[in-house]
C-alpha cells in the first residue's frame, strides 16, 4: 500500500467512524421520540359520568322480561331520576306490580344499582343489578319475598333494541 492510500485510509476512517456513531445517535433519538409520541396518542379513557348523569341517562321507559321459578313476565318499566335524592332512581311498574308502585334504587359511578330492600303490594324485594356501557341494557337480579316464600328472579331491560329472549 503506497503512502497516499494509508493516508487516505487512516482519513476515511476518521470521517467514517464519527459519522456512524453520530447516525446511531440521531436514530436512537428519532426512535426514543417516536415512542413517546406514539404512546402519547393513546385515547385516555372516557371520564366517570356521576350518579346524577347516570340517572339522567336511563330515565325513560325500558322493555322487561323476567324469569324466575316458574314464571316469566315481559312488560314496560319506567325509570326516572329521584328529585329528591340525586343518584338515585325510581322503578314505576316494578315486577309488573302497576305505575303506582315506586321501587328506589341506588347508582354508582361503575354502573351498578343497589335496590335496597323495600316493600311493594305486600312483598319484600331487595336486589342489584348492572347498567351496561352504551346504556342500552340493565340486568338485574334480586329476590321477591312473600307469604309463599322467597323467589330469586332475573330481570332483563332492554331499551332500543330487540327485546331480551
Amino acid at each position: 500500500m503506497s503512502e497516499e492510500n494509508i493516508f487516505l485510509h487512516k482519513t476515511t476512517r476518521k470521517i467514517v467512524q464519527p459519522l456512524k456513531k453520530n447516525i446511531m445517535k440521531h436514530t436512537l433519538f428519532v426512535l426514543t421520540a417516536s415512542l413517546f409520541l406514539l404512546s402519547a396518542c393513546t385515547q385516555d379513557p372516557a371520564p366517570l359520568k356521576t350518579e346524577k348523569e347516570i340517572a339522567q341517562e336511563v330515565s325513560r321507559t325500558w322493555d322487561c322480561k323476567e324469569t324466575g321459578e316458574n314464571m316469566q313476565l315481559n312488560f314496560k318499566i319506567k325509570l326516572k331520576e329521584d328529585p329528591e335524592n340525586p343518584g338515585q332512581i325510581i322503578f314505576e311498574n316494578f315486577h309488573n306490580t302497576g305505575n303506582g308502585s315506586k321501587i328506589h334504587a341506588t347508582l354508582n359511578t361503575a354502573l351498578r344499582l343497589q335496590i335496597p330492600e323495600q316493600q311493594i303490594d305486600n312483598q319484600i324485594i331487595k336486589g342489584s343489578g348492572e347498567i351496561a356501557n352504551d346504556y342500552t341494557r340493565i340486568d338485574i337480579d334480586y329476590t321477591l319475598e312473600d307469604q309463599l316464600g322467597e323467589v330469586n328472579i332475573n330481570a332483563v331491560l332492554t331499551y332500543g333494541t330487540a327485546p331480551a329472549k
